[in-house]
């Protein structure tokens, strides 16, 4: 393994495992992602000038990864529940159908406003944290993540809190 590969899975692995594991809820299928996202690195290394963009490039790959794990899930015909969070003896059923409704929800997002909505609350990064590892403006940040919210409402019908704006 080529040593700065190696040095950014050392650095970041953990990472990039809360972001799958997130998105995908089982354990085993938040591994076979982190694998997946560095065999990608390994593959084609991108230009990483700095560690905010590795970031950014892991959290990108990251989820489309998921979302490809997902796509491909779904046209197997396999059922969906296959790949998501295991219930555990004392959570109900209705618990686990909403974080089924959040994970539809958010599959539904643009990748933009995912990528922004992940690093925000995952990562509960600022919005000027967020805006210099995308390289866009804070306004835009803000707006990615209002527009997100607004569609996983939307989708949920609930009402979620927006949380601080800085």
């Amino acid at each position: 393994m080529p040593t700065e590969v190696a040095a950014h899975f050392e650095a970041h692995r953990a990472r990039v495992y809360r972001w799958a594991y997130a998105m995908c809820g089982r354990h085993e299928d938040a591994l076979d992602i982190v694998q997946e996202v560095f065999l990608r690195m390994l593959r084609r290394p991108p230009e990483l000038p700095n560690i905010a963009a590795a970031v950014g490039w892991l959290r990108q790959v990251t989820a489309r990864v998921v979302i490809d794990r997902w796509r491909a899930e779904s046209s197997r015909g396999a059922a969906r529940h296959e790949f998501s969070p295991e219930r555990s003896a004392g959570e109900s059923v209705e618990s686990h159908e909403l974080v089924e409704c959040l994970r539809a929800a958010i599959g539904t997002l643009s990748e933009q406003q995912r990528l922004v909505l992940m690093a925000k609350t995952y990562d509960r990064m600022t919005f000027q944290q967020i805006a210099h590892e995308f390289g866009i403006a804070v306004p835009t940040a803000k707006t990615h993540y209002l527009r997100a919210l607004s569609a996983v409402r939307a989708r949920l019908k609930i009402d979620l809190p927006a949380g601080r704006l800085s």
